[in-house]
């Protein structure tokens, strides 16, 4: 068993295994010594809320503390409420800022409306629990998924050298794109935190996981004998509040020390603690949780004090009362004594027979003896209902001091008059309390303070891809400030530009969006309506007055609709639009149209420019025509010329061949002759 020895200080223990398993079994022990008190109280009214009277069932009960319980619930929480994210200062120029804030905004809401997300759940459990046994609480907690490679780009050519350029090739990276941030349910009794007086004052929390045998191996392998020797069996527990399991479970505490930023696991009666690890979120505040909703705490101690404490005397009169008031209520009935011997009397109220005579024996001694009157006596139930409406007096007036204890009032409880609308009924309903209003400020606090813990987480683990990707950025106007939007998000100050406000959290639906763009619309055309006249007045100063008033007036709107609510995406748009009207003023001006009597004079001029022109081509390819068949007919008379020189030699050729023919035949005959 741990030793309970008081402690100097946490240095006082060495940082061995056994040393640390002996400091946590003091601090645990103390702790759970503290609460002590605040756990036995608890567990009663837990059962006390669902009506577990044991063997006592002779007592009748009013179920106001339910009854009141469950409209504080779903006066509180009535349906998921969503997160707003915002820039810190609205200032119009940081529109990194405003993506930023809209990129995570996105992924918040988003984590909620998952099905295997645990928040709605965890918040409401959370709640439920402070308003029963008066102290709620969830922790976050980061699933990073199974990592995953991407393909490696090779380098793309250069467009001059056509040679790979080294620059553009893109590794194969791990990335994470089933990581998510979790928000689970803490039960009020598996806790235990340091005893101080303030939250601030808080030097480590912990948590205790109920593990069954697989469980434990595989959290802590070669830790089996811890788990042997320290191993229990639920269904042995005399705790009613604790779930009944027939497998057996060894608790194990997970203790996070802010004086240490580290976190240690470890078993009650264990010689060595299981492990330990340094900060593994590294949060802001240390805690992976937001501050628990506690219930009427005081400066002395950190302990809650449940509602149903403030009110039990209350709450046991009335009980009283309807006990009594029952138990009366069965004495009202006909009831009466009678003469024995007129047995026909007790067939008047026996029986349910109608207009019914009865005979009677011995009428005379009947009549001698008063008749009905003499011979009957009733059961005085005039007393007994005095009684009742005097007690259901009491009664109602106790239930009034009640109600002024706990707060509720008749417009909480659904009894409005008739003449009240809707919707101011519901505001009635939502402010009609100042503590009520404190207790939802706390709810949204609780959850906006959660909220805030997962963008933190977001912040430092997430893979920027999975940001773009969850937040669906690349799909509005603002694409390309998604890049500086996550570099801004995974700085360690982001918070400084970028909030999570308490007043922030609401229960937004697509009534309320619409409503929010039409009042973003509206005011934009009613402030441009009021500076028409500021503007036609600048008109008339000239050019460079008009577009230094334009830009003011741009400007000075931009600013409005920084300051709109659910204004982000639409201030996107109005920005692109403003970008682009600049660009156009900053271009110059085109020239003044001309005037028409000196257009129609050009064109005249021009189309007789073009008409002499014509008949200039006119005459040019006339003579141009005439010139090629002067050619041709040139040509032609050249191929007759030589045709005719062609036929000329011809027939002096033809004329000599014949001489020389004649010539050669001469003189073949006169050798053939010989000499005469």
């Amino acid at each position: 068993m741990a030793d309970t020895a008081p402690i100097s200080t946490v240095d006082q223990q060495d940082d061995s295994p056994k040393g640390l398993a002996a400091l946590w079994g003091k601090e645990l022990s103390a702790a759970r010594e503290a609460q002590k008190t605040w756990w036995e109280r608890a567990e009663k009214i837990i059962k006390r809320y669902v009506d577990d009277r044991g063997n006592n069932t002779n007592e009748s009960r009013l179920n106001l503390f339910t009854a009141n319980t469950q409209t504080m619930e779903a006066l509180l929480f009535g349906r998921t409420p969503e997160v707003g994210v915002e820039r810190r200062f609205a200032d119009s120029a940081d529109d990194v800022a405003r993506v930023a804030a809209e990129m995570l905004e996105r992924i918040l809401n988003t984590d909620i409306e998952r099905d295997d997300d645990t928040q709605q759940e965890a918040l409401k459990n959370a709640l439920s629990d402070r308003l029963r046994s008066g102290l709620g609480n969830v922790r976050v907690t980061y699933e990073p998924g199974e990592p995953q490679m991407t393909e490696e780009q090779p380098a793309q050519p250069h467009p001059v050298t056509g040679e790979p350029d080294p620059t553009t090739a893109i590794p194969a990276q791990e990335t994470r794109p089933d990581e998510y941030v979790c928000v689970n349910y803490v039960y009020w009794k598996d806790q235990l935190w340091s005893p101080c007086r303030v939250f601030s004052e808080l030097r480590w929390w912990a948590f205790s996981a109920e593990m069954s045998e697989a469980q434990f191996e595989k959290r802590f392998p070669n830790k089996k004998e811890v788990w042997t020797a320290n191993r229990k069996n639920p269904a042995g527990n005399d705790d009613a509040t604790k779930v009944k399991d027939p497998l057996d479970r060894c608790i194990v505490w997970e203790i996070w020390s802010k004086e240490k930023k580290a976190v240690y696991w470890y078993v009650v009666g264990a010689e060595e603690i299981l492990d330990q690890k340094p900060d593994p979120l590294e949060l802001e505040n240390f805690w992976p949780f937001p501050r628990p909703m506690f219930a009427n705490l005081t400066t002395s101690k950190l302990l809650p004090t449940p509602d149903f404490t403030l009110a039990q005397d209350l709450y046991n009169s009335i009980d009283q009362l309807t006990t009594r008031i029952d138990m009366l209520q069965e004495c009202v009935r006909v009831a009466g004594v009678y003469d024995k011997n007129s047995e026909e009397l007790k067939r008047l109220v026996s029986q349910t027979g109608q207009n019914e005579m009865i005979g009677v024996d011995s009428w005379a001694l009947f009549a001698e003896k008063g008749g009905i009157k003499g011979n009957t006596d009733w059961l005085p139930i005039e007393q007994i209902v005095a009684a009742l409406d005097k007690l259901r007096d009491v009664r109602t007036e106790q239930i009034g001091l009640l109600f002024q204890i706990t707060g509720m009032s008749d417009i909480m409880r659904g009894q409005a008059s008739e003449q009240t609308t809707a919707t101011e009924q519901a505001i009635k309903a939502r402010f009609a309390s100042v503590r009520v209003q404190t207790l939802q400020d706390e709810f949204a606090r609780f959850a906006s303070d959660t909220q805030k813990i997962k963008a933190e987480i977001i912040s430092k683990l997430f893979d920027p891809q999975t940001i773009i990707k969850r937040s669906n950025i690349e799909q509005t106007p603002d694409a390309q400030l998604a890049e500086s939007a996550v570099a801004l998000i995974k700085q360690p100050d982001f918070q400084f530009r970028i909030s999570v406000n308490p007043d922030s959290v609401s229960l937004q639906d697509f009534a309320a969006i619409k409503q929010e763009r039409t009042e973003f619309v509206g005011a934009l055309s009613q402030y441009f309506q009021g500076m028409m006249p500021m503007l036609q007045m600048l008109g008339t100063a000239g050019p460079q007055a008009t577009q230094a008033g334009v830009s003011f007036i741009l400007s000075m709107a931009q600013s409005l609709c920084a300051g709109l609510k659910g204004a982000a995406e639409l201030e996107g748009i109005f920005d692109q639009f403003v970008a682009e009207l600049k660009t156009a003023a900053s271009q110059p001006p085109p020239p003044p149209p001309p005037d028409p009597k000196v257009q129609a004079a050009q064109i005249k001029g021009q189309s007789e420019q073009f008409k002499a022109k014509a008949d200039m081509m006119g005459t040019a390819m006339d003579l141009k025509v005439k010139q090629e068949q002067h050619a041709m007919d040139m040509q032609k008379m050249a191929m007759e010329m030589r045709q005719q020189q062609a036929q000329h030699v011809a027939g002096i050729q033809s004329e000599e061949a014949k001489a020389r023919t004649a010539a050669i035949q001469g003189v073949n005959s006169v050798t053939q002759e010989g000499p005469t």
